[in-house]
């Protein structure tokens, strides 16, 4: 039989909206990677990390946490960052190694680096 002579009989498919649980409501949460994780409130995966996903969804759409906690960490991220590039191309730039020590500027940038690749 072909494949593509069925084609036609096909009805459009429904757009439809991932709807999350309302924050704090009933159920069993779990990793996808790992379904044997199992939990009563939302969180994160003991294992992988990953977010934990309602076994059940609903029709109400919650607070999407995930989402949530990947902004905050942009954010942090963002404005951890750029002090690091500014220090680093002003001394190219500006001369500022004439005013600091180069290791001073490198221990400065360790320090609002890391809790960026953290």
């Amino acid at each position: 039989m072909d494949v593509q002579s069925n084609h036609h009989e096909h009805k459009p498919g429904k757009n439809t909206k991932r709807s999350f649980p309302a924050a704090g409501s009933e159920g069993i949460y779990t990793c996808p990677m790992h379904p044997e994780i199992r939990q009563k409130a939302p969180g994160n995966c003991p294992i992988c990390g990953m977010a934990l996903e309602p076994e059940m969804m609903t029709g109400e759409e919650g607070k999407n946490l995930e989402l949530i906690d990947m902004r905050k960490r942009f954010w942090l991220g963002l404005v951890l960052t750029l002090p690091v590039f500014l220090l680093e191309m002003s001394t190219h730039f500006m001369n500022l190694h004439h005013y600091f020590s180069t290791n001073l500027t490198n221990w400065i940038q360790l320090v609002l680096a890391t809790p960026v690749v953290l």
